[in-house]
């Protein structure tokens, strides 16, 4: 089984664009929750952390996973939708975790199959 752990590229902290914000220069937030998720994974599964803000996935050269997995702040929403919309488009389900699913759980269902609410290390 083939496991994607996707951080979408965030305006507000991306290091790809620091041209773009002046912020960039002085933060960017690693998706230690998603390390930590994958170290919780079975061992059978083959997992991927996919960090977009270190640079642009060509996801439809990578391997078709099994499952996906997307964390979001609220900045990131806008792409962890389309993210997961290329994924369900591909019949891939996508679950959705991380302060915006948490705080904006009727916005975040209509687009990702299953959303985890709180701290996803107990779920």
């Amino acid at each position: 089984m083939r496991l994607y752990l996707i951080n979408p590229s965030n305006p507000l902290v991306s290091i790809v664009k620091i041209k773009e914000s002046r912020w960039n220069r002085y933060r960017v937030w690693k998706p230690l929750s998603l390390m930590v998720l994958a170290g919780m994974t079975p061992s059978d599964w083959e997992i991927s952390i996919v960090d977009e803000n270190l640079g642009a996935p060509d996801y439809p050269d990578m391997p078709r996973p099994d499952l996906v997995g997307v964390t979001a702040f609220t900045s990131q929403a806008n792409r962890a939708y389309e993210v997961a919309n290329h994924f369900r488009r591909l019949g891939v389900p996508v679950v959705m975790g991380g302060i915006h699913a948490t705080m904006c759980l009727d916005e975040v269902i209509e687009c990702v199959d299953s959303v985890v609410t709180g701290e996803a290390e107990g779920i």
